[in-house]
């Protein structure tokens, strides 16, 4: 049995080809073209991408959930972000989801407040997600806050 950090790439080939065609396109480059886009403010673009990323996740779509979500936020769609953002913390009840994607969201929505609990959940659940805490412009709005330099403290990065 796959370790459970793997278990959503299962399959991943194959849905990648269902997916998008004859040429299937490498994981990073699938989830990094929705980061092009999402910083160029290319939102339609970067939905498009969501969408189809999470047919390849079917069997865990938190990631490209909560990205989605964050990328309502960012274009201004406030309620179809919080729509979203409801169903991942449906989904967090009954399947494992990483506290990290969820703090990204609520940073969108300019909740500090929320973000910081759920970066405070990752870091209590070891997320291996928390390695790109000083590099991930998802977070970016949070950086001016003292939480955010106790947080890089507590994991020795500052």
């Amino acid at each position: 049995m796959a370790p459970a950090l793997f278990r959503p790439l299962r399959g991943f080939r194959g849905r990648n080809r269902q997916v998008f065609g004859t040429r299937p396109q490498p994981l990073g480059r699938v989830l990094y073209s929705r980061t092009a886009y999402e910083q160029l403010g290319r939102f339609p673009e970067a939905l498009a991408v969501l969408t189809k990323s999470q047919q390849i996740f079917d069997s865990n779509p938190s990631l490209p959930l909560a990205e989605k979500a964050r990328v309502y936020a960012l274009s201004g769609r406030r309620g179809d972000a919080l729509q979203t953002l409801d169903r991942l913390l449906a989904l967090s009840k009954r399947t494992q989801v990483s506290k990290y994607p969820i703090a990204a969201v609520y940073a969108a929505l300019g909740d500090k407040g929320q973000a910081f609990a759920y970066l405070n959940r990752a870091y209590d659940e070891h997320s291996f997600m928390l390695g790109f805490l000083r590099v991930d412009p998802a977070l970016d709005p949070l950086r001016s806050d003292p939480r955010f330099r106790e947080l890089l403290r507590r994991m020795e990065l500052q």
